[in-house]
């Protein structure tokens, strides 16, 4: 029993560490990939090692230092939903056994979240949801065009009738 505890436990720090820059903005990367090996929140209220980065403590006020977990109620989570658009989550819908990014990655390290749920429970359906947006879209650009097309023949009608005054 304590060897598949401890397998377990294991497994959850692999998965964690393997990716310690889960849900942070492209733009924001650098400052979680510091030389001197300190992060610094971004509030400016603190420094702590970069391995406290997405360990499940929220160390820093702002919840910058917990951006791949709902350890800080003030975080917020990057959904990179690669195929689809990209949003950004309160950091407390992550881990909560419940899908909010298209791609999944918001219960990805938290499979044992909820016991109840499968972990692969969230499948990616960023491909889908594009697809589907992409015919609503182009539904709308028809009917844009087909309004403009209208408007144009009222306002060139009406220049006529203007010319003939």
């Amino acid at each position: 029993m304590r060897r598949c505890c401890l397998f377990a436990a294991g497994l959850l720090l692999a998965s964690a560490s393997a990716n310690p820059l889960r849900g942070v903005l492209p733009e924001a990367r650098a400052a979680y990939l510091p030389g001197d090996g300190q992060f610094r929140c971004a509030d400016g209220d603190g420094v702590l090692p970069a391995a406290r980065i997405n360990d499940d403590y929220c160390d820093c006020r702002d919840g910058s230092d917990e951006p791949g977990t709902s350890a800080c109620s003030a975080g917020r989570y990057y959904c990179v939903n690669e195929g689809h658009f990209p949003i950004s989550i309160f950091a407390s819908r992550v881990g909560d056994g419940i899908c909010d990014c298209c791609d999944g990655s918001d219960e990805a390290a938290y499979p044992a979240a909820n016991p109840l749920l499968d972990s692969t429970i969230c499948t990616n359906t960023c491909t889908a949801l594009a697809a589907r947006d992409l015919v609503h879209f182009e539904s709308e650009t028809v009917s844009m065009r087909a309004a403009l097309a209208q408007r144009y023949a009222s306002v060139k009608s009406a220049a006529g009738q203007v010319a003939q005054e």
